[in-house]
C-alpha cells in the first residue's frame, strides 16, 4: 500500500500544482514584494571541508553578478561573475587572475542568477514541473524538476518542505573540467534576515565526497556595492 501511495504524483494526491507550490515558496521566503525589493545581498559565513576551516563573504547584485571571497589557511581566494566574464583569483603577490572558459562561465552564470529559477521561472525561460514526492532526511517533500534555459541540458531537482515550502535539498549535475559531477546540497535551519528567510546551515557533497559545510552568520539586505568589484581584479605584484 505504501509503495502504491508513493507512486501517486503529489499534484493528484494533494491537489497541488506547480503554480501553487511556487507561490507558497515565494511566500515562505518572505513574499514576492520583499524579494523584488532586494537589489544586493552580502552573505558572511564560516566554511569547513574536512579539517580545513575558513570564512567566506558572498556579494550578489541584480540581475546576475556574483563575487565570493574565501580566506582559508591565510590564503585569499576569490571568484566572480560580472554578467559577462567569470573569473577566479588568488589574491596574493604571487597569485594571478584566470578568466574561466565558456563552460565554467556558464556554470557560474547559473549560480549568479539573483532569485534562482523558482521565482518567476518564465522570466529566465526555465521550465519547472512537479515530479511527485520523495522522502528527504526521513521527511516527506515535494519534488520539483527544473530544466534550465541555457544550461546545456542541465536538469536540477528541488525538494520543498510540505509545511514551510522552502527547499530542504537541491540536486543537480554540472560539467566541470570535462567531467559530469553530481552535486547534492542540504539546506537547514532557516532564519529571517531583513524580512526574508535564508538557510543558515548548508551542506554540499560532490560525487559523494566529504561534505563542505557552510554556516551562514549574517545576510545583509541592500548594502551599497561598487559594481567594479564583480569585474576581474587587477593584482599588482610587489617588487622584491
Amino acid at each position: 500500500m505504501l509503495g502504491a501511495l508513493l507512486a501517486v504524483p503529489l499534484g493528484a494526491a494533494h491537489g497541488q500544482t506547480v503554480e501553487s507550490l511556487l507561490a507558497k515558496y515565494a511566500a515562505g521566503r518572505g513574499g514576492r514584494k520583499k524579494i523584488a525589493a532586494v537589489r544586493t545581498l552580502r552573505t558572511t559565513a564560516k566554511i569547513q571541508v574536512g579539517r580545513t576551516v575558513g570564512t567566506a563573504t558572498i556579494d550578489q547584485s541584480r540581475p546576475a553578478m556574483l563575487r565570493m571571497d574565501m580566506l582559508i589557511v591565510r590564503a585569499h581566494y576569490a571568484r566572480g561573475y560580472d554578467g559577462t566574464r567569470a573569473w577566479q583569483a588568488l589574491i596574493a603577490d604571487t597569485g594571478g587572475v584566470q578568466i574561466m572558459n565558456p563552460l565554467d562561465t556558464r556554470n557560474v552564470a547559473i549560480e549568479a542568477e539573483f532569485d534562482g529559477p523558482l521565482i518567476d521561472p518564465a522570466a529566465g525561460k526555465n521550465k519547472v514541473s512537479l515530479v511527485g514526492r520523495s522522502f528527504v532526511d526521513g521527511n516527506n517533500a515535494y519534488k520539483l524538476q527544473v530544466i534550465l534555459n541555457g544550461g546545456g541540458g542541465y536538469v536540477d531537482y528541488y525538494y520543498l518542505d510540505p509545511v514551510t515550502y522552502l527547499p530542504v535539498v537541491w540536486e543537480g549535475t554540472r560539467l566541470v573540467n570535462g567531467r559530469m559531477l553530481k552535486f547534492s546540497t542540504h539546506f537547514r535551519q532557516y532564519k529571517a534576515f531583513g524580512g526574508l528567510r535564508f538557510p543558515t546551515s548548508v551542506e554540499t557533497t560532490t560525487n559523494g565526497t566529504p561534505p563542505q559545510t557552510t554556516v551562514i552568520t549574517n545576510v545583509e539586505i541592500n548594502p551599497t556595492m561598487d559594481q567594479n568589484e564583480f569585474k576581474p581584479p587587477v593584482i599588482v605584484r610587489k617588487k622584491p
